[in-house]
C-alpha cells in the first residue's frame, strides 16, 4: 500500500463525538498519521504495535492496514467503540483493551512499538519499562511519537 492510499483510508474514519478535555483527547490527522506509520513501515518498524491511548484507533487501525499486529489501550468507552467500529469498517483486527495505561500490565506477554503518548506525563514507570523492552527487542523496537521528535530504537 502506498502512504496516499493509507491517507485516504485514514481520511474514512470516524473521529471522536464528545471530546473529554481532562483526557487531552484529539484527532490525530489522516496526513500525520499515514506519515508516521508509512515511515516506521518503512524502517521495517512495525511488527507489534501498541498504541497506548488510541482513542479512536487512528494510529492502531493505521498500523493493522500495514499489515502490523495493533493492539489499542483507551480509558475512554466511547472512544474505544468508534475504534471498533473504526476497525471493523477498514476490515482489520485490532486488540482492544479498555483501561488505563498506568493500571495495564502490557509488558506481561505483548512487545509494544508504538506509544501515542503524547498527553501521558514523562517519566512514568510504564513508560521506562516500555523503553528497555523496546530496546531488548530488535525485531520490534519502540516507535515513540512525541510532539516534534521521533525516534526509532
Amino acid at each position: 500500500m502506498k502512504k496516499k492510499q493509507l491517507e485516504i483510508l485514514l481520511e474514512r474514519m470516524e473521529g471522536f463525538h464528545n471530546p473529554i478535555p481532562e483526557l487531552e483527547q484529539y484527532a490525530t490527522p489522516a496526513c500525520v498519521a499515514a506519515e508516521m506509520l508509512y515511515l516506521a513501515y518503512m524502517h521495517g518498524d512495525l511488527g507489534v504495535v501498541c498504541d497506548l491511548g488510541c482513542g479512536t484507533g487512528m494510529l492502531a487501525v493505521g498500523a493493522a492496514l500495514l499489515g502490523a499486529k495493533a493492539i489499542g489501550v483507551e480509558v475512554d468507552t466511547q472512544a474505544l467503540s468508534v475504534a471498533r467500529r473504526n476497525a471493523d469498517k477498514m476490515g482489520v483486527e485490532v486488540d482492544f483493551i479498555q483501561g488505563d495505561i498506568k493500571l495495564i500490565d502490557i509488558e506481561g506477554n505483548r512487545d509494544c512499538d508504538h506509544e501515542s503518548s503524547l498527553w501521558c506525563p514523562e517519566g512514568k514507570p510504564w513508560r521506562s519499562r516500555l523503553s528497555q523492552k523496546g530496546r531488548q527487542n530488535r525485531k520490534s523496537g519502540l516507535f515513540s511519537a512525541q510532539p516534534g521528535k521521533r525516534r526509532f530504537h
